[in-house]
């Protein structure tokens, strides 16, 4: 999923972005190395956006499935405490996923 994103978003984007650059560099005529990187810069600041927008949907996934992943094992942990069999653990485990995943 990730790279999907990556391959279909952030690397047109980035393209446009070395793309724009060069068209603003050749259009502004710049004199100096520094308005070179002012101009990349300058085009490269949506995708750095973009890049640091994902970078917290990610996390917030991660944290979801860090908190799911602690309840399945206190939950698994609670019926092995119980005296459930192995078997019947997995299952209550695969049922718990159908809730997730759906």
């Amino acid at each position: 999923m990730v790279k999907n994103v990556e391959r279909e978003n952030i690397w047109k984007m980035q393209g446009v972005k070395f793309q724009g650059s060069a068209c603003f560099c050749e259009n502004n005529n710049p004199s100096s190395m520094q308005q070179v990187y002012q101009c990349i810069e300058c085009c490269h600041a949506p995708l750095t956006q973009v890049q640091a927008s994902m970078t917290r949907e990610l996390e917030k996934v991660l944290d979801c499935m860090v908190g799911y992943t602690m309840h399945c094992n206190n939950e698994a942990k609670e019926s092995m405490d119980a005296g459930c069999e192995e078997l019947q653990v997995n299952q209550q485990l695969g049922q718990l996923n159908e809730q997730v995943c759906t």
